[in-house]
């Protein structure tokens, strides 16, 4: 299964308290992604989530939202992950964003962040990381 998450919300680094989260199961798999985007305001935080939901609808049409919403504490297994550092699950680092796979074993979920990544590089020529989840 090939997965190719655009997300419309890609901008530079902020120093904030705001972070936007985005669950999503992806019909017909266990996968479920989580974005996460760092934001330096409120509003900014709201029109995030819209942001990354509209652009991963763009490439997942049939992707279902599980849960989202705007809080100033990031959970704890999620803490390091703006530092670009490795946490249990894989993730692309992207700017201020970060995509999480879960739901998956892990060199599954390794996968998938490759191929993410070699997405965003080649395809909409920006810089993308994928650290390895730790499991």
């Amino acid at each position: 299964m090939t997965l190719i998450i655009n997300t419309a919300a890609v901008a530079g680094w902020f120093t904030s308290d705001y972070y936007a989260k985005l669950q999503v199961a992806v019909p017909n798999s266990s996968l479920v992604i989580i974005m996460i985007q760092n934001n330096d305001s409120k509003g900014k935080c709201d029109n995030a989530i819209r942001d990354l939901w509209t652009g991963l609808r763009t490439t997942c049409s049939n992707c279902t939202l599980e849960d989202s919403g705007c809080s100033t504490i990031l959970q704890t297994v999620y803490e390091n992950i703006f530092d670009n550092k490795s946490c249990l699950f894989p993730y692309v680092a992207l700017g201020n964003t970060r995509v999480i796979f879960t739901g998956v074993p892990t060199e599954l979920g390794n996968q998938y962040c490759e191929k993410q990544v070699e997405y965003y590089r080649n395809k909409m020529h920006v810089q993308a990381n994928c650290i390895r989840g730790s499991r």
